[in-house]
């Protein structure tokens, strides 16, 4: 025979619901900790796009600025060839100068010439292949006696700036355009 419990007549005990309080506070916690994950997931894939677009224009600072001071390097560069003209103008003028003394007009001419600084500055801008504007600026010092050149380099692209220099050996000055 089957027995019926009618609410009245049942006593409720103290330890009647307390499985459900667990279940409740665990679904809360769950919710708490995803909440926290998606929020920590969200930051994470930000930092991971801005360090992307970061290399990315890291990369394009030093292809820049490497390709630069290669054709520095190389002698083909046509900024160099510039500087490399008015040295030669300055050599040719200090010449004229000491046609009529006893010195030794090369030692001369070469102390004479040692520290001057010939420098240019060039700048432009492109759109990469993303669409994106890119400015660059460059800075070449020449010291031709010595042999060296400086070369500097601001980007800005993506976002970023980027400086870059370098110390270039001017190799045979003579082949220089």
């Amino acid at each position: 025979m089957k027995r019926r419990f009618h609410r009245k007549n049942k006593k409720i005990s103290r330890t009647e619901g307390g499985s459900l309080l667990y279940v409740i506070f665990f679904v809360t916690l769950l919710s708490i900790l995803s909440c926290g994950y998606m929020a920590a997931s969200k930051y994470h894939i930000r930092a991971a796009l801005k360090n992307r677009a970061y290399m990315e224009a890291r990369l394009t600072a030093r292809m820049i600025h490497n390709s630069f001071c290669e054709a520095v390097r190389m002698g083909e560069s046509e900024a160099l060839g510039l500087l490399m003209d008015e040295f030669e103008n300055d050599s040719s003028d200090l010449e004229a100068d000491e046609e009529n003394d006893d010195i030794d007009k090369e030692n001369d001419i070469d102390e004479e010439l040692e520290d001057k600084e010939y420098m240019t500055v060039g700048e432009g801008s492109y759109t990469d292949e993303n669409g994106d504007p890119c400015t660059v600026r460059i800075r070449l010092k020449a010291y031709p006696v010595r042999g060296t050149a400086f070369v500097d380099t601001w980007t800005k692209t993506g976002g970023f700036s980027m400086h870059l220099e370098s110390e270039v050996p001017l190799g045979d000055a003579e082949n220089i355009p």
